[in-house]
């Protein structure tokens, strides 16, 4: 246990001086941590047992003994199978902690079973009792470091005063990551102020601590909050986005939106590409897909060219790529 809590004191300050442990090192601390409360709960459950006058019926206390051991040692074997410590706690999602439920339940499951096999059981009572107050112990350090590393990372933000205020348009799985993605980080340019939405039953509630608006109020809600950007984060068609986009310029903001980098969204690319905050393209205004075709420039050289509409935003690209 005096290993276990040097180790953490020593992670303690590398992170006071911004020096991150490696992978490897991050593993071995947190099964060493987990290590320590399955032994804390191990302890507490002998002692209420003890003085509860129980322990005689379980075998003795050579029995109890490997049924400690063996519980934390199956526990922390599981925990890795299921790929536990190789996880970033501080960006964990829901999955990596039902994960860590599941793998607890089955090592409880296995050790009961491997001690039932031996005849050396003391009852069901007991494997439930310590793998779930062990399994809620380990969950609750990560979920109170996740929220640490959240806060630390807030005071490290820059004033108000030195970011863009924006308003994001779709208060939805999109809107919501990239909400997140601006509050986490602490080099961001700009700071989320509320979310518009045109589902009613979102209107007057909050998402990642962000008031949500109907789309009505949006001019009045812009005027209070200072608004000096929009961001359209929703998954619709072209034209409904194109739509969008017309709405808000004619508020005075600047329009931008969350969606795949143009040069991506044209070919159509496969694979995992991230979404990014960036300027409405000619492509982006078109209501429909660009057309792909074989430019030869053999059609019109030597050409006198005339383009019809050659002021528009379309036929003044044509111009660009025909000169």
């Amino acid at each position: 246990m005096k290993y276990v809590l040097i180790n953490l004191w020593e992670c303690i300050q590398l992170s006071k001086f911004n020096k991150p442990l490696s992978a490897k090192s991050r593993s071995f601390v947190l099964a060493q941590i987990d290590t320590a409360f399955c032994l804390l709960v191990n302890a507490a459950y002998f002692l209420l047992t003890f003085f509860a006058e129980s322990i005689p019926s379980t075998g003795g206390l050579h029995v109890y003994l490997f049924n400690a051991v063996l519980v934390i040692f199956v526990t922390i074997l599981f925990r890795v199978i299921a790929g536990n410590y190789r996880n970033i706690w501080r960006f964990a999602n829901t999955r990596a902690y039902l994960l860590t439920i599941v793998s607890d339940a089955l090592a409880c499951l296995f050790a009961w079973g491997v001690a039932r096999c031996l005849s050396l059981s003391i009852g069901v009572l007991y494997y439930m009792t310590v793998a779930s107050v062990a399994c809620l112990a380990s969950l609750g350090a990560r979920f109170s470091y996740r929220l640490y590393y959240k806060h630390s990372r807030k005071k490290n933000h820059r004033k108000l005063t030195d970011r863009v205020r924006v308003a994001i348009i779709g208060a939805g799985q999109l809107g919501a990551f990239l909400a997140n993605e601006l509050q986490g980080n602490a080099s961001s340019n700009y700071v989320p102020m509320c979310f518009v939405d045109v589902d009613k039953s979102k209107i007057g509630s909050s998402l990642c601590g962000i008031p949500v608006y109907g789309e009505n109020d949006a001019k009045k809600v812009f005027s209070e909050y200072d608004i000096q950007e929009v961001i359209i984060a929703v998954a619709k068609e072209e034209d409904q986005v194109n739509e969008i986009f017309r709405r808000y310029s004619e508020l005075g903001c600047r329009v931008k939106v969350y969606d795949l980098p143009v040069q991506e969204k044209t070919r159509s690319a496969g694979g995992n590409v991230s979404r990014v905050i960036r300027e409405f393209s000619i492509e982006d205004l078109l209501f429909r897909k660009p057309m792909q075709f074989d430019s030869s420039e053999n059609l019109y050289r030597d050409k006198t060219i005339l383009v019809t509409g050659g002021g528009g935003s379309i036929g003044s690209e044509l111009c660009r790529q025909i000169a």
